[in-house]
């Protein structure tokens, strides 16, 4: 059962699911798995099969279509999933790059966005996905990996799996250098999101993604996180902090990697030990 504590979202590239079989295969463990929220890329689903993938989940879906042979994206929603849906793009992204969904989950007002970015080096496609999201949601470079930081930046989400593993290196689909599935959420999320996990490669060349999320940490004012900056005065956290971004500096960095890349990792390693010390001194 859904409860307010933990919403389960998963993200899958599942390089086609034109064939009723593979289809079903990839639902039946979806919902044996139980979770509530589900991202599809390279769904290859024309608008006909699309709805067919609908009737078969029996639930909430927004998708994009291009061909039967390449991209399209779905969002699943559990049926059970205390969620109004506001709007959705059903269809209207004719590339079959992105779906979106605006929603009131527990009374927080969301916008669900899946993106099926392109493989190649296609900066302006980030630079015009931030535009949309914006136009979306009604409110008012480089190369493509630094435009991705570009956006998350812009739009202020961050990347769950390396919130949770600041330090690890794992990927859910081998694309020297870096990572290609991520599940973003707003940086003001960061404190409730419990676990990010990378699955196993049983049925795809790709590995699915799956965060739980408790949106109960989360009150309807949330705001950003802000630094606690009365922890920076502790001597002896003073010397922790600096033995662990030396350590991460050494184990995890390397030389050639982009100043931006190394500074969001930064952040976030530094984020979650200041977070731990908060939370080991409130107890």
């Amino acid at each position: 059962t859904t409860s307010l504590n933990t919403i389960n979202i998963i993200s899958w590239n599942v390089r086609g699911i034109q064939n009723q079989i593979k289809r079903k295969k990839i639902l039946v463990q979806l919902k044996s798995l139980r979770y509530n929220i589900t991202f599809l890329q390279e769904t290859h689903l024309i608008p006909k099969e699309a709805t067919k993938l609908k009737q078969m989940w029996v639930g909430d879906m927004s998708y994009s279509s291009f061909s039967s042979k390449s991209r399209g994206t779905a969002i699943l929603i559990r049926r059970n999933l205390p969620l109004s849906i506001l709007s959705t793009n059903n269809d209207l992204d004719l590339e079959g790059r992105y779906s979106m969904m605006e929603v009131r989950l527990y009374g927080i007002h969301l916008l669900l966005v899946n993106i099926n970015a392109p493989n190649k080096d296609d900066p302006q496609y980030f630079s015009d996905l931030s535009s949309k999201i914006h136009l979306f949601r009604k409110n008012p470079v480089s190369k493509s990996h630094k435009m991705i930081h570009t956006l998350m930046s812009e739009i202020a989400v961050v990347d769950t799996w390396r919130l949770i593993h600041p330090t690890d290196h794992d990927y859910s689909f081998y694309s020297p250098p870096h990572r290609i599935d991520m599940i973003m959420v707003p940086n003001s999320f960061t404190t409730s999101i419990i676990s990010a996990f990378i699955g196993y490669r049983l049925l795809l060349d790709h590995a699915p993604i799956s965060i739980s999320w408790s949106p109960s940490v989360i009150s309807k004012t949330s705001k950003c996180w802000r630094l606690n900056s009365s922890l920076s005065n502790d001597k002896e956290f003073q010397t922790t902090l600096l033995e662990k971004k030396k350590k991460k500096k050494k184990n995890n960095m390397k030389k050639d990697q982009p100043w931006y890349l190394i500074w969001d990792t930064l952040k976030a390693f530094l984020r979650r030990l200041f977070i731990s010390k908060a939370s080991y001194i409130k107890k």
